[in-house]
């Protein structure tokens, strides 16, 4: 594959992801999970190798206030969320009590403090958790606005390069070519992804 299809590629997901569209393709070698060597985490995809360097531990809880889980072909994550720290939510619910519906005023307090988060599965049990909560949270907020709560272990990922797997480019590196806009993401390894209630964290 040419270096400027697969740049195209990379720039489509980075738009998808950061726009919050979706569509789907045919799963590749993304869709089981990552292995961690030493510090760093790999992905591969069917025509990526994606190197990231593993940062501080993650062990949090979140409200969830969007998302997307659908594999793409050479898609860098698993899935991506717009995640509100608990500990940010029982601030806000203290005085707005409702601050999860649209017309709450409280709602602006925490799209203030709602971060997007794209995230790295460690296996496929991860990977099928974190595909559950956004799947939830789309059927509950179609229900009538009762939110989905998450709890996630794991840890924050520094990009480090990517590099093209088979074919006449095979382990060439692109970091230098990725667009900037996919340097911005925030990636995080999930080693273990189990939802929770909402209820209960608030208090």
């Amino acid at each position: 594959m040419g270096r400027f299809f697969l740049l195209l590629l990379l720039m489509a997901g980075t738009f998808l992801l950061l726009n919050g569209v979706s569509f789907e393709l045919p799963l590749g070698g993304n869709a089981t999970g990552a292995r961690v060597e030493g510090r760093r985490v790999v992905l591969e995809t069917d025509q990526l190798e994606v190197r990231f360097v593993i940062l501080d531990r993650l062990s949090d809880s979140f409200m969830v206030f969007g998302g997307e889980a659908r594999q793409r072909r050479n898609g860098m994550s698993h899935a991506t969320m717009a995640a509100l720290p608990m500990r940010h939510a029982r601030v806000i619910h203290a005085r707005y009590p409702d601050f999860h519906m649209c017309r709450s005023p409280g709602a602006a307090r925490a799209k203030d403090f709602t971060a997007s988060m794209s995230f790295v599965a460690m296996d496929g049990a991860a990977r099928d958790a974190l595909a559950e909560t956004v799947r939830l949270h789309g059927e509950r907020v179609r229900g009538g606005g009762e939110r989905t709560c998450v709890s996630i272990d794991g840890a924050g990922l520094s990009l480090e390069s990517v590099r093209v797997r088979g074919g006449r480019e095979d382990g060439r590196d692109m970091t230098g070519e990725l667009p900037p806009l996919l340097k911005q993401i925030d990636f995080y390894l999930a080693e273990q992804v189990e939802l929770a209630d909402c209820s209960a964290l608030l208090r």
